[in-house]
């Protein structure tokens, strides 16, 4: 399993575990299918999902197979961001992966973040951000 499917089972295992909120958000250059079936099931089982910058993609199969109930889309100025995938399950999972040049700047290779727990610091600023774009964008 090379770096994007580790990162990948990760985002697929926060989750298929969530149990109350789950935030997800991908560039379109690494949207992943197996993700974002995870995140179509979180929400008919009722879990409030939360996307950030769907990519038309993504925006189509949550119209179609999600319960649309369960789904807000935020859209953010995400210029110069670094993730290209995250998922934050319930607010005490994070799961945060980007692509970076490999040592001698031409491989790129798949680099993941996970935090788990309350008082995990990853998990509680991505929480802190979700919060933040759901408040500017209800203005």
């Amino acid at each position: 399993m090379d770096g994007a499917d580790l990162i990948s089972h990760h985002l697929v295992d926060a989750a298929d575990e969530s149990r109350s909120r789950l935030a997800y958000a991908a560039s379109s250059t690494v949207v992943d299918e197996s993700v974002v079936d995870a995140v179509v099931a979180a929400a008919n089982r009722g879990v409030d999902v939360t996307v950030l910058d769907p990519p038309p993609t993504v925006r189509e199969r949550l119209e179609h197979e999600a319960d649309t109930a369960a789904v807000t889309t935020y859209h953010t100025d995400t210029t110069g961001a670094v993730a290209e995938r995250l998922v934050l399950a319930d607010d005490d999972v994070a799961v945060v992966g980007l692509t970076d040049a490999g040592p001698d700047g031409t491989d790129d290779r798949a680099v993941g973040i996970l935090g788990t727990g309350d008082r995990n610091a990853l998990a509680v600023q991505l929480a802190r951000w979700v919060t933040a774009v759901a408040a500017t964008n209800d203005v």
